[in-house]
């Protein structure tokens, strides 16, 4: 039997990428960061998938070139 992570919430996605809530908030409406709606407003992420999303996101510097 397979074992599934736990779903967590934007608090902890805060506290894994250093983002501000509004941003995570953003990126969630724009559908731009991995979620799973739990119903109208209850959103959940999985954690493995910001891990995966958050290497996927390179910062790059004012020339545009990846840090």
């Amino acid at each position: 039997m397979k074992h599934r992570e736990r779903p967590i919430t934007y608090l902890q996605v805060q506290q894994m990428t250093g983002l501000p809530l509004g941003t995570l908030y953003s990126l969630v409406s724009r559908k731009q960061i991995p979620h799973m709606r739990m119903g109208t407003r209850l959103v959940r992420f999985n954690p493995t998938e910001v891990k995966k999303w958050m290497k996927s996101v390179r910062p790059k510097d004012k020339n545009g070139v990846e840090a």
